[in-house]
Order: C-alpha cells, then structure tokens, then sequence
C-alpha cells in the first residue's frame, strides 16, 4: 500500500518555500556607521581664573582648558593614563589619580598624550520595502525601517552631563590680603597648592547616563 505524504508535512514545506519566495521579492537596504568618538574636556573651577593665571605665570593672557566663561584654566598634569575599561553606567572611564594639578608656575599638557576619548558606540539601521504594482506607473510601497537595530545606548558629552567631567578644585591655603581700597579680601594663595573636592573624587570620570533606543518605522507610499 503507498503511503501518502502527511498533509501537514506538505503545508509547511509549501509555506516555507512562498516565504523564500517572498523574500526574493523584498529590497533590503541596511547601513552601518561607526560613530566618531568625542574628545574629552574637563571643565575645572577655582584654579580656572584669571587671578590664579597671573598668579601662576605673571599674566591672565593664558590659553588652556575652559572655564566657566573663558579658556584661561591650568591645564591638568597627567601623571599616567587615565583611561580605564569603564563603558556602562556607573562605571568611571577615567581615572582620578592619573590628573593633578600643576605645581605653582608650571603648566599641564594643553594637548593631554594619552588618546583620550569617549567609549566607542557603532549604530545599525536596516531598512526593508516591498513594492505592489498598481497600474502603469502607479504603486504601493509598504516599508520598514528599524533605526539603530541592535538597541545600543552611549553616553553623549554634546548634549548634557552623561559623564562627569568637572574637575572641582580647592584651594588648599587662604588667606586675608589688602585689596588696595583699604579693605582686605579672603584669596587664594595658589603657591600651596589645590586639592579635588569630595564631589570630584566621587564622581569624576563616571557614566551619569546613556542615550538611545530602537526606532521601528512603518511606512506606506502611493506611487503615481
């Protein structure tokens, strides 16, 4: 006796087979972009002052890091390489111990030797469209369109404080000095020295957040 295939057996392989086939039929267009890592500024307080440049080198005409209003901050000492393999957030991508302050009329590096950038985040977007001939020109296309694909998240140092990078600096000795107009004033004496505050040893260097999430688009165009 021939023993027939079993029906189901043979809707799947049927199945299977228009699935291919439909996917012959489908454009597929995906992109990959390796985005560009930014380059890492650290933003500092009291040693970044027009007073403590003339202070340090006999003038305020000093070009260095930005301060609050201007680039006449001390360029930091990198006593070793600061970064670390720190990604997620939480987690700190540089460390403390290899920044200092400079010594009183010496300057950091303004171009910092190690390379030092922010982690490195790669976007995905695939985008598929089927296309149904009307008449003549006329057409449907249906399209979808998922925008950064794998669901990545990076930390973004255009946009806000994703990572912590203020160096708060304190000025370790001050003292009381005439300021001319027979008054005195409570300054810094920068010849001793600048030491972090306990907000910067906390917290600099590390990921505060991390942006981005996937996007599905459908869209349905008449062609005519």
């Amino acid at each position: 006796m021939t023993r027939r295939p079993r029906p189901a057996a043979g809707c799947r392989a049927l199945a299977a087979l228009s699935l291919l086939a439909l996917l012959a039929t489908i454009a597929w267009c995906p992109s990959a972009s390796a985005q560009t890592q930014d380059h890492l500024k650290c933003y500092r307080t009291e040693d970044a002052s027009k007073a403590i440049a003339t202070a340090y080198f006999g003038t305020a005409d000093v070009i260095g890091p930005r301060n609050s209003t201007d680039y006449t901050a001390l360029a930091a000492v990198y006593t070793c390489d600061p970064r670390t393999s720190g990604k997620d957030v939480g987690e700190k991508i540089l460390d403390l111990s290899c920044i200092s302050v400079p010594e009183f009329g010496t300057n950091g590096d303004l171009v910092p030797k190690y390379n030092i950038r922010t982690p490195t985040r790669m976007n995905h977007d695939l985008t598929i469209f089927k296309n149904f001939t009307i008449h003549g020109d006329q057409k449907i296309q249906f399209r979808t369109g998922f925008f950064n694909l794998f669901n990545q998240a990076f930390a973004n140092t255009g946009i806000a404080n994703d990572i912590n990078l203020t160096l708060n600096t304190v000025c370790n000795v001050r003292a009381d000095a005439p300021d001319g107009t027979g008054h005195t004033q409570n300054v810094c004496d920068p010849t001793q020295g600048f030491h972090y505050d306990q907000q910067t040893i906390d917290n600099f260097g590390k990921v505060n957040l991390k942006r981005g999430h996937r996007v599905i688009e459908f869209v349905l165009k008449y062609y005519f």
